[in-house]
């Protein structure tokens, strides 16, 4: 299992962003790429500074559909992560 920092958008009034853990078999990716914030309204995660994060995308199959999540990481680690755990599944 892959084990991933979502970044989630909370309720109103303040609209906060902060990180969720998600549990994902990284035989459900379907793809993964770095993602590009800057001048976005994403300006805080857990109260730091998004600027000092690495973020991804990652795109999964959940079910019949598919899902998109930005996540706390960057691509090459990511990537890195879901290699290995792949192997420990499949081997």
């Amino acid at each position: 299992m892959l084990t991933l920092k979502v970044v989630k958008k909370g309720p109103p009034p303040t609209y906060e962003h902060n990180t969720e853990t998600l549990c994902l078999n990284p035989n459900n990716i379907i793809s993964i790429a770095p993602a590009y914030h800057n001048g976005s309204v994403l300006k805080e995660i857990n109260g730091v500074p998004a600027d000092s994060f690495d973020l991804s995308e990652v795109e999964y199959q959940a079910g019949g559909r598919t899902e998109r999540v930005l996540v706390v990481g960057s691509y090459a680690e990511i990537l890195k992560q879901s290699r290995s755990s792949r192997m420990l599944l499949n081997g």
